[in-house]
């Protein structure tokens, strides 16, 4: 009987491990900004793509998949040492996933991913952010607030999320905790519970969790 109930309780944990949400916290989605962030006389700083990624976490009932996304070109803009603007571009071609070690499960799924189930690389091969506001957040971490226009698959949105931004005079570095956006903002629609009925245990989570890292270097 013990072990009964223990077993019903490692199933139960392992149920609720695998069904939990996406990290951090939910980016908050309007339309897409008319203004861009004022960089004039601010010093510039070019991404470094070789420090620079997005890191993403897909969800669904039975579990998870993370990987990579590089990030290929931008800049970020400080002025006196504290951040006013920026951009950078997103190479949609270069989604990995990291989680699979079989080439062929992992081939399968990266295939998928570049597909028009979802990202469709072959006709949308980059995303771009573009920093339409920053406020300096009170007190803890992260220090700041960022609001911007994120383009997907030419679909583009105003989001808001969190960012730690800090220079030495020669570079710039950001990194944002985990944060979600809902894919189906973007029409990336397959296998979500919002627009198709009776997926039961078959679906995929609408929202994934993204955490970027960007390096910008002062030009030489």
């Amino acid at each position: 009987m013990k072990n009964i109930v223990m077993y019903i309780a490692i199933l139960g944990l392992a149920v609720f491990v695998s069904c939990a949400g996406p990290k951090g916290d939910k980016a908050k989605v309007t339309e897409a900004d008319t203004i861009v962030a004022n960089t004039e006389g601010a010093d510039q700083f070019n991404i470094d793509p070789s420090g620079s990624m997005v890191e993403w976490i897909g969800y669904k009932p039975t579990g998870q998949h993370n990987g990579t996304l590089n990030i290929k070109s931008g800049a970020l803009y400080l002025s006196e040492g504290i951040p006013v603007g920026g951009e950078f571009i997103i190479d949609m071609q270069s989604i990995k996933v990291l989680d699979l070690e079989d080439p062929d499960m992992n081939g399968k799924l990266t295939g998928h991913l570049r597909s028009a189930d979802f990202f469709d690389v072959d006709n949308h091969s980059e995303g771009k952010f573009v920093i339409t506001r920053i406020v300096k957040n009170k007190t803890g971490s992260p220090a700041y607030t960022l609001s911007g226009n994120l383009t997907i698959k030419n679909i583009t949105k105003s989001i808001s999320f969190g960012a730690d931004i800090q220079s030495d005079g020669a570079t710039a570095s950001g990194k944002t905790p985990p944060f979600s956006v809902d894919r189906t903002d973007f029409e990336i629609k397959y296998k979500s519970n919002k627009f198709i009925e009776g997926l039961k245990d078959d679906f995929i989570n609408d929202e994934f969790s993204l955490a970027i890292t960007i390096v910008g270097k002062k030009p030489v």
